[in-house]
């Protein structure tokens, strides 16, 4: 496999960058002691949402939501609705969340508006080359396995290079518009932090990255945005 490995050293000051579901920083046991820890999923959208490999590329990127039937509907009359849900549903089932490219999303807006058969919008969109962000990141949509794009960049949690430990902060907030002579606060409360210096790893399979992207002059643009 040609790959290129990223290995990164990132110090955080006292922060919750990235919370567990009570809302305390997440960690992880590692070498018999607790570390702070970034997921990488939190990370991967950090890095998407940047915007780099657009940059590089000059190709637009790529939207994650599980509202593309309704955006659809705010941009097609309403004789176009029902045509729409079919389209959705065909191609990546009902109320998922996908990553599908700008231009893609764009397609499906024309292609509705002018067709009038599923199946016909559906292999319109569905051969059309994916931008590189889709290329990167892949997707998947568990109910339609060929639509899959198997993503050529591996991120993985990211760990401190040391024991962190989770610090209480208390805090306040003071109401500008007290009376005065009252001096309480307007809201209080305690919230868990950490602080740390992580350690980032990635891997790039450019051989994966050759076979996403249909255009070959894409692919050294798209390692430099991602590399950025």
């Amino acid at each position: 496999m040609n790959s290129i490995q990223i290995h990164a050293i990132q110090t955080l000051p006292p922060n919750c960058i990235n919370r567990g579901e009570h809302g305390e920083p997440k960690s992880a046991r590692y070498g018999g002691v607790r570390r702070a820890r970034v997921s990488s999923q939190s990370w991967k959208r950090a890095m998407r949402k940047t915007g780099f490999v657009e940059q590089e590329t000059g190709q637009p990127g790529a939207v994650r939501s599980r509202r593309l039937l309704d955006h659809l509907k705010e941009m097609l009359p309403e004789d176009k609705h029902d045509l729409a849900a079919q389209v959705i549903k065909d191609l990546y089932s009902a109320d998922t969340v996908v990553l599908e490219s700008k231009p893609i999303i764009d397609a499906l807006v024309r292609e509705v508006q002018t067709g009038s058969d599923a199946k016909a919008v559906v292999k319109a969109v569905a051969t059309m080359p994916q931008v590189p962000d889709v290329a990167v990141y892949g997707r998947m949509i568990a109910d339609y396995p060929s639509r899959n794009v198997d993503g050529a960049l591996h991120v993985a949690h990211a760990i401190s290079t040391h024991a962190s430990m989770v610090d209480l902060d208390y805090f306040t907030a003071v109401d500008d518009l007290l009376p005065p002579g009252d001096t309480g606060a307007a809201h209080l409360d305690v919230a868990e932090f950490q602080a740390g210096t992580m350690y980032r790893y990635a891997l790039l399979n450019l051989d994966q990255l050759h076979h996403n992207l249909e255009e070959p002059a894409l692919v050294a643009p798209t390692v430099r945005g991602v590399l950025r």
